[in-house]
């Protein structure tokens, strides 16, 4: 395990932030993933999606935003996930962002005015590079007092460009989230 800036925990793809990535995939999928229809609710610009399993039966629920580049909302630049991956007691993030960043050049974090941080790239796999985190909570903290969080990120051109989403409904969301 990876300590950024004391406040970020990150764990590898085989760790407990993969469940939460499979958890969000699974609902993220159309029917066919899900034994039953998920549970669903939106806390102001959060979503909120449960759901069981079917090679489980476990129920898994999610907390998550979909930012997109257009007006017409057809091609996704940023998913940003949080669910309680198995076994911990701690929140997870997992960000998704487009192929083509330069990684070399790092993925930064920044919640309102704070000073961003960086945070590493786990992989790049077809629909976008993931990023997974565990939340300790001085950071969720953080995350839950914010307004706006900041992607920052390099092209292919190494031109650094951000990617905003917001945090309202942050909190209402989490709390509404069951932990494991």
């Amino acid at each position: 395990m990876v300590v950024l800036s004391s406040k970020v925990s990150h764990r590898g793809a085989r760790g407990s932030a993969a469940i939460l990535l499979a958890a969000a995939v699974a609902l993220a999928a159309p029917h066919g993933a899900a034994a039953q229809a998920p549970d669903a609710a939106t806390y102001k610009d959060r979503k909120l999606n449960c759901g069981t399993q079917s090679e489980t039966g476990t129920k898994v629920c999610e907390m998550y935003q979909t930012i997109f580049t257009d007006q017409t909302r057809s091609e996704p630049a940023l998913l940003v996930v949080v669910g309680y991956p198995q076994g911990s007691s701690d929140p997870g993030m997992l960000l998704v962002l487009p192929l083509g960043i330069s990684l070399p050049s790092g993925v930064f974090l920044q919640i309102d005015q704070n000073e961003p941080q960086p945070i590493p790239v786990e992989r790049c796999e077809a629909d976008g590079c993931r990023i997974e985190l565990l939340l300790p909570p001085d950071y969720l903290g953080a995350l839950k007092a914010g307004s706006q969080a900041t992607i920052y990120a390099h092209d292919r051109q190494r031109q650094r460009f951000a990617l905003n989403f917001s945090l309202l409904g942050f909190t209402a969301a989490l709390n509404a989230l069951p932990a494991n």
